[in-house]
């Protein structure tokens, strides 16, 4: 859960940092609204994905993984580790995860109190119609808002202009349901707090939906100068919550300038599509682990092993028998990569002989998955020494039966190569 959550991160920041460098200052305003809320749902997205496409044809990929050492089943035997305590917390890890903690819960507290303090202003308010549209009388001068359906202003606090220029601002609001957006926003600032992205995320959220509010406005026919003055000369106190959208929402420097800015040039729509490429690229970074797992044990054949990369239609049959390299389903260990690479450092047995001799680095083993998942003619096609190469056939005949592969929905035997890198453990520093 941790790893995933450092992924989504990191795709915020890297996406927000391609936002602020390309689009915050365009008149994109719909667009960008929703250019913004497709980050946030990139960040939970991309970690989940695996890009079936591409696992599925491309070789040289996963060749490329294998040869940067991102893949290896590491065969030490838990015999040489040294034994284990419980998991202590270092003082540091300690203070990052109650810092974060004490962030969290101070940023989910304060969340709750501002929903309460709308809740609790709506009761304490007296219903208004204006313009067929119901309202909320604030008791007390306030600045106009608006939160979902409910909006809420002081009438006798505004000219009868200024009202219509309220409503019209805040029923666009209602309407687009910009709440939504800033209650995303919000909980993704509670949530990833230590990340700079999600808060400058927030305020880019927030200033857009004021831009679009107020081309609303404009676009009803109001006076652009006469609009642009009365938002300049409303100054009340602070506002009870920053939940909801204020109709002079701060800075009003940009929305003023935003109003009198020449729209953008149709051209420019295509800066939206440079999300796509940095999208793809990202996927391909931070899902390499999930790559290198689906890859490097199905796919890594004889012929990778030379160094050799064949096109995918050129591995078809091993021979004329029903012994197959690649098929649509390749077969899989109970459980998948993790559960085989744990199986293997659990019944590993590093000889001591080997140990005593220094010997160290890579067996192949090759071996056959038959129809039923049973593994048939283990054998080593790339060795070190004779004592290493034997507890590597040893350890992969003693494993349980796979999920046999599959061709066209049938299963079929697999042909299947496995690297084990066998490793003497150094010992740990003393502290």
């Amino acid at each position: 859960m941790v790893t995933y959550l450092l992924k989504a991160n990191l795709i915020w920041l890297l996406l927000a940092g391609l936002y602020l460098l390309f689009l915050r200052h365009d008149t994109f305003f719909r667009w960008k609204r929703f250019t913004l809320l497709g980050i946030y749902a990139a960040g939970w997205l991309i970690p989940l994905t695996q890009l079936e496409l591409w696992h599925q044809g491309n070789k040289a990929v996963a060749e490329l993984f294998i040869n940067m050492g991102l893949i290896q089943v590491m065969a030490t035997s838990a015999d040489l580790l040294p034994k284990k305590t419980v998991p202590t917390f270092t003082w540091g890890e300690g203070l990052l995860c109650g810092g974060y903690l004490i962030g969290l819960i101070l940023l989910l507290v304060r969340f709750v109190t501002q929903l309460t303090s709308i809740t609790m202003l709506r009761a304490r308010s007296r219903s208004i119609t204006i313009r067929g549209v119901k309202l909320y009388a604030l008791p007390q001068p306030r600045t106009p808002f608006s939160f979902f359906n409910w909006i809420f202003m002081n009438p006798a606090a505004h000219p009868a202009v200024e009202q219509l220029e309220i409503l019209d601002h805040e029923l666009a609001h209602v309407r687009q349901r910009h709440s939504i957006d800033v209650l995303i926003s919000e909980l993704h600032t509670i949530l990833c707090w230590p990340n700079p992205a999600v808060w400058l995320m927030k305020r880019e959220v927030r200033i857009n939906l004021e831009y679009l509010a107020d081309a609303r406005v404009l676009a009803q026919g109001h006076n652009r100068k006469s609009y642009q003055t009365h938002l300049l000369t409303l100054a009340y106190p602070q506002a009870i919550a920053t939940l909801y959208n204020h109709f002079n929402v701060s800075p009003l420097k940009k929305r003023i300038h935003m109003m009198n800015k020449k729209k953008s040039n149709e051209a420019g729509y295509l800066k939206f599509l440079l999300f796509l490429p940095l999208c793809t690229l990202i996927s391909l970074i931070i899902n390499a682990d999930a790559w290198a797992t689906t890859h490097s044990p199905q796919q890594h054949t004889n012929m990778a092993l030379s160094q050799q990369m064949p096109n995918r239609d050129e591995v078809v049959r091993k021979d004329t028998a029903s012994v197959f390299e690649v098929v649509d389903e390749m077969p899989q260990f109970p459980g998948g990569f993790s559960a085989m690479m744990n199986y293997v450092g659990q019944n590993i047995k590093y000889p001591a002989e080997a140990v005593a001799k220094g010997l160290e680095g890579r067996v192949v083993v090759q071996f056959v998955v038959d129809k039923e998942g049973n593994l048939q003619d283990v054998k080593v096609i790339k060795g070190i020494d004779p004592l290493l190469d034997q507890e590597a056939v040893r350890v992969i005949s003693s494993m349980p039966q796979w999920i046999p592969g599959k061709q066209k929905g049938k299963a079929v035997n697999v042909q299947f190569t496995m690297p084990l890198q066998f490793q003497i453990p150094q010992p740990a520093p003393q502290k």
